[in-house]
């Protein structure tokens, strides 16, 4: 009986060795199927094959990515915050009276466009670089309607370059309804510019 109940307990130990090794085997292969599928789904090489965009992928492609787009955000929301005020002190300058509203007028001009006017170039250029560092991602005749209408903003940047020379040398040939009117398009630029990035529709 002893040597019969040794063999036993042989038996149920290699069994439950074998079971042992069997739920670890299975529990591995789990883990790696899924290290697998989150891989799969945040992997911005697999995810531009399949012409998706997924912008939260891991690593350093969501290190570059992130940063550009961060940057691009950054500049392009103080860009159009100077050329919204830009025109605002145009009305203004064009209602003052007197020489000393005009030459206080003209120097709050000068220093926001020089300080504006770096920014603009920076939000450009950082566009750019998401353009063509990242091209699955950004593809579409959406981003050809965006490109022409930022063309058409830094020509309305440039223009706000000249009226303030005009200024400068009083030869200002606008009244300030205009100069209202002028402000207001950098409004439709920009919402036309959320429409074609948010929906994409075409």
């Amino acid at each position: 009986m002893t040597r019969r109940n040794a063999q036993i307990d042989y038996a149920k130990a290699q069994t439950g060795l074998i079971e042992t090794v069997v739920r670890t085997r299975t529990i591995l292969v789990y883990e790696r199927r899924a290290r697998r599928s989150h891989w799969a789904l945040q992997s911005p090489l697999r995810a531009g094959a399949q012409g998706l965009a997924h912008p939260f992928a891991p690593g350093h492609y969501m290190s570059v990515y992130s940063v550009l787009k961060v940057l691009h955000i950054f500049f392009v929301v103080s860009w159009f915050a100077g050329l919204f005020y830009l025109p605002r002190i145009f009305v203004n300058h064009a209602m003052a009276e007197d020489e000393a509203s005009r030459e206080r007028l003209g120097m709050m001009e000068r220093k926001l466009y020089r300080f504006v006017t770096p920014i603009g170039v920076l939000a450009i250029a950082c566009g750019l670089a998401l353009w063509f560092t990242f091209p699955t991602l950004y593809a579409g005749g959406w981003l050809h309607a965006k490109t022409v209408l930022v063309a058409g903003l830094a020509g309305y940047h440039v223009y706000c370059g000249r009226l303030l020379r005009d200024f400068a040398a009083g030869r200002n040939r606008h009244s300030h309804v205009w100069y209202r009117v002028f402000n207001e398009l950098p409004v439709l630029v920009l919402l036309a510019v959320l429409v074609l990035v948010v929906m994409r529709p075409f």
